[in-house]
């Protein structure tokens, strides 16, 4: 019996291995997990959750017999947290007690779920319903399931890298192409100073002159930015210096003149200032509230509130928009991913990669018909978090 049981069980790890053989993306790494599932075991739901880096908290992304889409899962919330630094699977007790009804569990039914590792970190899991013939799940069964979500792990994180690898090229491609626009950038910004400079002194018409120097000011102004942004290689660098988040954020849509219809609100006493690149932060907030504005058009609002949390100064920018479907939300923050006519895709790229370089954090709320939400979390200024600790 004990070579029959071994002759199955390498049965069926050579059926997993071969299922995922030509598996090369992403999505058709969780089409074919999707498909092993079902032939493998006999539940009567399946569902396949990831995490998304856009607001930390898992999607469901794929399912069989599922009743509807369920709300994305927090890191906190109990069954997630039983996965986060364990590799074994997880039996559920659906005798839960109480008056209050788990969502998650109402819509997926699931008994045993089991995590999806890349490295240390959880990246996904699998929930599984009873089996429709009633039987209990096994030790077995939970051996098997663990095989196949290591080895699916694994090939998400290949995956993973691969798509960073791309993405360095196409930067670097990026960056090789910009170097030969820099010149020709910086010579034409040039000639327009000298006719800033020679308009100063010449002219007939003192009106005209004065409009000209305006529109020709603000157009070297705006070209010398678009210099700055074409470089790609890496965050440009600053000196980090305590920032006033209140003063910069009126700043910020002051320069927009208005024309956006935000309104800013702070939340709480004032907050401390933040150590960060003036300028870097400046061009975060300008990007996120230029996005908000184009999601709401001419009709909507965009709101900016402040508040402290865990030795953090938050910013949270929210607009009264579309909200943004589910799969745009996975690749947010991935490069050259854009829904713009004529954009690069790169804005909320640099947003990420700035503040991180800051030890902030990042995260996106969305819901399609309900708005969208952009939290940006910075360490408050060593010297006043020192003081408030104190």
């Amino acid at each position: 019996q004990v070579p029959g049981v071994r002759a199955a069980i390498e049965t069926k790890w050579l059926e997993v291995t071969d299922a995922f053989r030509s598996c090369n993306s992403l999505e058709s790494i969780l089409d074919r997990l999707l498909d092993l599932l079902t032939r493998t075991f006999g539940a009567a739901r399946i569902s396949v959750w990831m995490r998304y880096d856009a607001d930390g908290r898992f999607h469901q992304v794929r399912s069989v017999n599922a009743l509807g889409v369920p709300q994305p899962l927090a890191a906190s919330h109990p069954v997630v947290f039983r996965m986060v630094s364990s590799d074994e699977p997880v039996l559920l007790d659906l005798h839960r007690g109480g008056d209050g009804r788990d969502p998650f569990l109402e819509a997926t039914q699931a008994v045993l779920c089991a995590p999806i590792r890349g490295g240390d970190e959880l990246i996904a899991f699998v929930a599984l319903s009873r089996e429709l013939q009633g039987e209990r799940y096994g030790a077995d069964d939970c051996d098997l399931l663990r095989a196949i979500t290591h080895h699916v792990g694994m090939l998400l994180s290949h995956a993973r890298l691969a798509e960073e690898r791309r993405v360095a090229a196409e930067l670097e491609a990026l960056h090789r192409f910009s170097a030969f626009c820099l010149h020709d950038l910086k010579n034409v910004a040039a000639r327009l100073s000298l006719v800033v400079q020679n308009a100063q002194v010449q002219g007939e018409d003192p009106a005209f002159r004065a409009s000209a120097m305006r529109t020709v000011a603000g157009t070297v102004k705006n070209m010398m930015a678009l210099i700055t942004r074409v470089s790609l290689n890496a965050v440009q660098p600053g000196v980090p210096e305590p920032v006033d988040v209140h003063e910069l954020l009126r700043e910020t849509v002051a320069s927009l003149n208005g024309g956006s219809g935000v309104v800013v609100t702070a939340t709480g006493e004032r907050v401390p200032r933040v150590q960060i690149v003036r300028e870097q932060l400046q061009q975060v907030l300008l990007n996120v509230i230029l996005n908000a504005q184009q999601a709401i058009g001419d009709r909507g609002e965009i709101l900016i509130s402040t508040d402290r949390a865990n030795g953090s100064v938050a910013i949270t920018v929210s607009d009264t928009g579309p909200g943004i479907p589910a799969p745009r939300l996975q690749s947010l923050f991935q490069p050259f991913q854009t829904t713009k006519a004529g954009g690069l895709g790169i804005g909320l790229f640099q947003c990420k990669r700035i503040i991180e370089a800051h030890h902030g954090a990042i995260r996106v709320d969305s819901e399609v018909g309900c708005g969208t939400s952009v939290r940006i979390e910075l360490p408050i200024e060593q010297g006043k978090r020192q003081t408030s600790d104190g």
